[in-house]
């Protein structure tokens, strides 16, 4: 690494025990000692230098990179050593030549470098065997219930002999690359080919597979998390290949190991302290001798502070957001995905239910059309009544003050029989369906399959990305118009629901329209238009008992023989 010194040079020296700053054999010790310093500013600059935080890096690259740092001062430490740099720096000092001032600086230096490359290499070596378990084939459960604690639980251990790491921003970092291991050991155990993980997940959908098929927006619930955790110990699988799950449960253990993990971490960091404790940012390393005999104790002058090197500022524990960044955007891809075959399966199901439902008829749209007329109209005078007795108001205060509370009785006497139900059809509603009665050759059915059809055709094809676009703009565009098809087919759905029951049905024939949606019942646009049409229809139950009153008062004294 150091220029080495020549044998004239060291001849040189042996003639002359003493030498005056000027002299041609100290100016040519300068020189060299000048070089050194240039090169050690190098290899300082390398060891105290920012981390590298690739998203590819995992925890084991921390130990190979802090081993190859202690490497590579150890070699620096052997020249220093030798008898001929001892000469060159010895000849400095009793000239009292000035380089010798920065030759002091940069050697506390070198003593902080060796420290702290000594001081992590220690520390990693007490987890690597933890560190080592978290191979790309380890399954996601033995990460959360095993790994993981354990690597927790041998960190805690350190930290109670020693508070440097934690409050020094180490920790952080060291579970940073181990966020990123788990992000490869999620993206061996599902598959990173999109295109054969789409195929695996359309053929569990037309198999019946376990897919939960209730929810539109896809969310763990705390009694998985905890059934993920608590399990024997003997039934936990290895690896990957121990064990035959489908393509839906595997997304959905990233996201059971996404939220151990979390929990495992917060653990630990509530045993050291809490977040509001962790708050150094710098590292340091202490150091007490030098290698020219010096003691860093002594007063730190002006030349010491230009080798007092920036290092790297750590990530503290209590940066949450930083640590599981890269895991958080991979499993926000994965809850995108769990949506769409979540989707994928309602609308799946959906197309076997409407088979028998028939189309809009001609007058089901007149019928519409004069209800969302009224609705219309009824809308426009509420509104002038509303401005006018906000007018009446604003005049008479004091009178309107002293009627406070009193109905008017008669307000409602011309209301028509049926305008306590509640309409929610629309126009562009009417538009909707309009255009699809003009063509007699498809079905609802037919229809939604058409669009489920379209969704795959979305997901699978992959001609709909320039190749140089990243993986992440090409999911998020996927994603995007998966969405927008989707909310396409459900404004369909919902105005085929309310043009159908714009006009009333008897009860037993509009709750067995309705049962057909029952796939599709709790997604967010279509929950509150299904419930409108059920509240609509048993209002409209009182006309169906009414209608059963008259016919029996009629026959019970001569009731009719079937």
């Amino acid at each position: 690494l150091l220029k080495r010194v020549d044998a004239e040079m060291i001849g040189q020296l042996k003639q002359t025990s003493r030498s005056t700053a000027d002299s041609p054999v100290i100016r040519n010790c300068e020189a060299l000692v000048l070089s050194w310093i240039s090169t050690i500013e190098n290899v300082l600059q390398d060891i105290f230098g920012e981390d590298s935080m690739h998203p590819s890096l995992g925890p084991l690259s921390e130990i190979d990179r802090w081993t190859r740092k202690q490497r590579l001062i150890n070699n620096l430490l052997e020249q220093l050593k030798s008898k001929e740099c001892k000469a060159v720096i010895g000849a400095l000092i009793t000239s009292k030549s000035k380089v010798i001032r920065k030759w002091k600086a940069i050697d506390v230096s070198i003593t902080e470098a060796q420290n702290e490359c000594r001081d992590k290499t220690k520390f990693l070596e007490s987890i690597r065997r933890y560190l080592e378990s978290l191979t790309e084939d380890a399954h996601p459960q033995n990460c959360a219930v095993n790994i993981l604690p354990a690597l927790c639980d041998a960190m805690r251990t350190v930290e109670s002999v020693s508070r440097y790491y934690a409050r020094q921003g180490y920790l952080g970092l060291i579970f940073t690359k181990v966020t990123n291991q788990l992000v490869k050991i999620c993206k061996y155990y599902v598959g990173d080919d999109l295109t054969q993980l789409w195929s695996k997940l359309f053929n569990e959908i037309l198999d019946g597979g376990l897919i939960d098929d209730i929810k539109e927006n896809f969310h763990l619930d705390k009694r998985d998390v905890k059934r993920f955790r608590e399990v024997p110990k003997g039934s936990i699988p290895l690896d990957t290949n121990s064990i035959n799950e489908s393509t839906f449960q595997r997304l959905k253990n990233c996201l059971l190991l996404q939220a151990s993990y979390k929990e495992t971490f917060r653990t630990l960091r509530d045993a050291l302290g809490g977040s509001q404790m962790l708050t150094t940012t710098a590292f340091s390393a202490t150091s007490s001798s030098s290698l020219s005999g010096t003691t860093s104790a002594q007063p730190q002058d002006q030349s010491h502070s230009r080798y007092h090197y920036t290092r790297s500022s750590g990530i503290l524990m209590s940066q949450d957001e930083k640590i599981f960044q890269h895991f958080d955007e991979f499993c926000r891809r994965v809850e995108q995905m769990l949506d769409m075959t979540v989707t994928l399966n309602q609308l799946s199901q959906l197309i076997t239910s409407t088979a028998r439902l028939p189309k809009p008829k001609r007058t089901d749209l007149i019928d519409a059309e004069s209800v969302a007329n009224r609705t219309d109209a009824r809308a426009r005078k509420d509104k002038e009544d509303e401005e006018e007795e906000d007018y009446d108001n604003n005049n008479n205060n004091a009178e309107n003050a002293s009627d406070e509370g009193i109905d008017d009785a008669g307000s409602d006497s011309g209301a028509t029989p049926n305008d306590y139900l509640i309409s929610t059809v629309s126009k562009p509603d009417l538009e909707l369906m309009k255009q699809y009665c003009d063509d007699d050759s498809v079905s609802l059915s037919g229809f939604i399959a058409n669009g489920v059809e379209r969704l795959r055709l979305i997901l699978t094809n992959n001609t709909i990305n320039p190749s140089n676009e990243d993986e992440k703009t090409k999911f998020d565009l996927i994603h995007k118009q998966f969405t927008s098809l989707t909310r396409e087919l459900e404004q369909f759905i919902g105005a085929y629901v309310n043009v159908m029951f714009s006009k009333t049905k008897r009860t037993h024939e509009g709750l067995s329209i309705l049962a057909t949606f029952e796939p599709v019942c709790e997604r967010n646009y279509l929950r509150s238009i299904l419930r409108d049409a059920y509240v609509n229809l048993f209002l409209n139950f009182e006309n169906d008992l009414l209608d059963i009153r008259t016919t029996f008062e009629a026959h019970k004294d001569n009731p009719p023989i079937p």
